[in-house]
């Protein structure tokens, strides 16, 4: 974010030097100039929120784990989801109960950042990417962080049924 005010800032600058040097009070050169200062700096706004975007914003991996109690993907599931929480409409969900704070609660994943592993407990880890407290954050923009979310579903071994059907005839 402050990149753009600076730009901005720096456009204002080069307006100023640039079309207010020579001012002689016409009415025709007042208009030309403000438009063109106006133009000037919304050109730098952009430019600076082009350079923000390209920043690399400098990003910590947390990893929030939950205990889950029961899991289903919707491979059998075409409708609304149990207790109103959502429509599948034909996007591959993963669904699980967790507990927290002796209640259940459900979450759902999408198949697309999912993935599933053999493990002795039954759990889903969730790594998600937050904002490091870097000097270059207050510098940068990231719009990608929301996409950045992985699922791993620890299950007991034997949980993934292998179906092979050969019909030779």
């Amino acid at each position: 974010m402050i990149t753009i005010i600076l730009f901005a800032l720096f456009g204002l600058f080069i307006a100023i030097k640039s079309f207010w040097d020579e001012y002689d009070f016409a009415f025709v050169d007042i208009v030309v100039d403000t438009l063109m200062t106006f133009l000037i700096i919304i050109l730098a706004t952009f430019i600076g929120l082009g350079v923000a975007i390209m920043l690399p914003m400098k990003t910590v991996t947390k990893v929030d784990t939950y205990n889950i109690v029961c899991l289903q993907d919707n491979n059998s599931t075409n409708g609304n989801f149990f207790l109103g929480s959502g429509t599948i409409q034909g996007e591959m969900k993963y669904v699980f109960y967790y507990e927290e704070n002796e209640t259940y609660k459900m979450k759902q994943t999408n198949y697309y950042n999912t993935s599933i592993k053999y493990s002795e407990t039954a759990k889903v880890e969730r790594y998600r990417q937050e904002k490091a407290k870097a000097f270059i954050n207050y510098f940068a923009i990231d719009i990608l962080s929301e996409n950045n979310m992985q699922y791993i579903i620890y299950v007991p071994k034997g949980t993934i049924k292998n179906n092979y059907a050969l019909d030779a005839q």
